[in-house]
C-alpha cells in the first residue's frame, strides 16, 4: 500500500519575550514543537528556488504536506524523519507555499 505522506516533520516556532507594563518584567520567550505528516523528496536535479528576500537558494529537500495544514513560518527549525524513524534532515525552513491540492516547503 502506498502512503501519500509517509514521513514526519517536527518544526519549532519561538515567541519573543513580552514586556508586562503592570509588573515591569519581561516574560521568557517560549517555544512550540509541532508534528506534521509529510513527503520528503531529495533535490537530485540541482533545482533552486528564490527565497523571500530574493536570494537564490539551492535547496536539499522538497517537502509536501496535506492540504489544510496551518502555514509554517519561514525560518522555523525543522527535523524530518522517514517512516522508519531515521532523521533525514535538520535545518530551518527556507520557503513555504499553500497550493490548491497540497502545500510545499523547502529545506
Amino acid at each position: 500500500m502506498v502512503i501519500q505522506y509517509p514521513d514526519t516533520m517536527f518544526y519549532t516556532t519561538f515567541s519573543e519575550s513580552v514586556f508586562n507594563q503592570e509588573s515591569g518584567q519581561w516574560s521568557e520567550p517560549t517555544s512550540n514543537k509541532t508534528e506534521v505528516k509529510c513527503r520528503l523528496t531529495p533535490n537530485r536535479a540541482g533545482k533552486v528556488i528564490s527565497k523571500v528576500d530574493g536570494t537564490v537558494y539551492d535547496y536539499s529537500f522538497d517537502v509536501c504536506f496535506p492540504i489544510g495544514i496551518n502555514p509554517i513560518e519561514i525560518g522555523s527549525e525543522c527535523e524530518c524523519f522517514d517512516m522508519s524513524g531515521l532523521l533525514i534532515i535538520k535545518q530551518p525552513l527556507v520557503n513555504f507555499h499553500i497550493g490548491q491540492l497540497h502545500c510545499r516547503g523547502w529545506l
